[in-house]
């Protein structure tokens, strides 16, 4: 199975530094829904179940977000902020990432469903970049991004899934 789109990501760069892109890109990066939130979500989950079946997707998936956070850690980085594990605000004290934000469910299913709402707000929250930021090079990447993000989206949904159908087997 395949966890990230068949199709090269765009090398990090910008039209010129730009400090409230990087503000905007921040919370992608490490705010509550962000790429920080998903690594540490999949891997926490990834380590909590004892199903095979799931484990790999879950750790497959967080590598890609690590991908996903390192591209977007060096364009905040060109647009001229420190890629600080904060989402922060052009007049606001940063708000450093904390592990509150990880989801601590242990149940397959919720977690599964938890899984499936934090890829959409993601894409949702990355479509909002798009319309936010004009930077041809950044909005290249986070079209790309969004394309991984839209494959966990399918994958999570399998996932359920196919959780749900092996629960309806065991129920008859």
């Amino acid at each position: 199975m395949k966890y990230c789109v068949d199709k090269p990501y765009p090398k990090p760069r910008v039209l010129g530094k730009n400090e409230h892109y990087a503000d905007i890109l921040s919370a992608a990066y490490a705010g509550k829904i962000s790429e920080q939130t998903a690594i540490h979500q999949y891997l926490y989950q990834n380590l909590s179940q004892n199903l095979e079946e799931y484990r790999e997707p879950l750790e497959k998936i967080a590598i890609v977000e690590m991908h996903h956070f390192d591209l977007l850690g060096r364009t905040i980085f060109l647009l001229g902020k420190d890629p600080i594990y904060a989402a922060t605000g052009t007049d606001l004290e940063p708000i450093f990432w904390t592990a509150t934000y990880v989801p601590y469910t242990t149940d397959l299913e919720e977690l599964l469903e938890l899984d499936i709402e934090s890829e959409r707000e993601a894409i949702r929250d990355y479509r909002i970049i798009i319309r936010e930021i004009k930077d041809p090079y950044i909005i290249e990447l986070i079209e790309r991004i969004i394309e991984d993000e839209e494959l966990h989206l399918k994958i999570f949904h399998e996932l359920l899934d196919q959780y749900n159908q092996s629960n309806k087997k065991s129920d008859a």
